[in-house]
């Protein structure tokens, strides 16, 4: 984490440097990914595209479904790995 805030006090003085380029959006990409796994949510890739789903949504959809569905993506995800 302390690398990521490191990481970000760079981020701002390149991003007074490079502006808005694909550089500075990748960055704020990751960022947001890394944020959204320390919440716990869940992330997946569908295409070009990065889709996050909160966990507390999920768990609170009637008759308890939302449970099965996040540990679904949470064995697909290690399985990945």
């Amino acid at each position: 984490m302390d690398e990521l805030n490191h990481l970000d006090a760079e981020l701002v003085l390149i991003e007074e440097q490079v502006g808005e380029s694909h550089v500075s959006e990748e960055s704020r990409s990751l960022r947001q990914r890394v944020k959204a796994r320390e919440n716990g949510d869940i992330l997946f890739r569908f295409g070009s595209k990065t889709y996050r789903i909160d966990c507390g949504i999920l768990k609170a959809l009637p008759l308890n479904l939302g449970n099965p569905v996040v540990a679904y993506f949470r064995i697909i995800e290690r399985l990945d790995k």
